[in-house]
Order: C-alpha cells, then structure tokens, then sequence
C-alpha cells in the first residue's frame, strides 16, 4: 500500500513538473475557472516541484 501510493505522489508530481516545463519553453496559457494564471506562479511552481 505504502509503495503504490510513493508510485502514484511521484507520477503526479513528475508530471505537473514536466507541464510546468512545457509552459517555460512554449507559449502555453495555462486557465483556471476562466482565468490566465500568471507566468511567475508557474514559475515557481516548477521550482518546487522539481
């Protein structure tokens, strides 16, 4: 159980990482409930979550 769930944080993580990549290198806007988040939050997002 504890291993499935160390599995799945990782594969979500990685992947919210690699959207936050995508968003540093292609001119991607990234909407939440109708409006643009703003560049910096996905900035330091990334930072974190790599």
């Amino acid at each position: 159980m504890q291993k499935t769930a160390l599995i799945t944080s990782g594969v979500v993580f990685g992947l919210l990482a690699i959207s936050h990549a995508i968003r540093w290198l292609f001119p991607v806007e990234i909407l939440v409930d109708g409006n643009i988040l703003p560049f910096i939050t996905s900035l330091s997002s990334g930072i974190i979550l790599a």
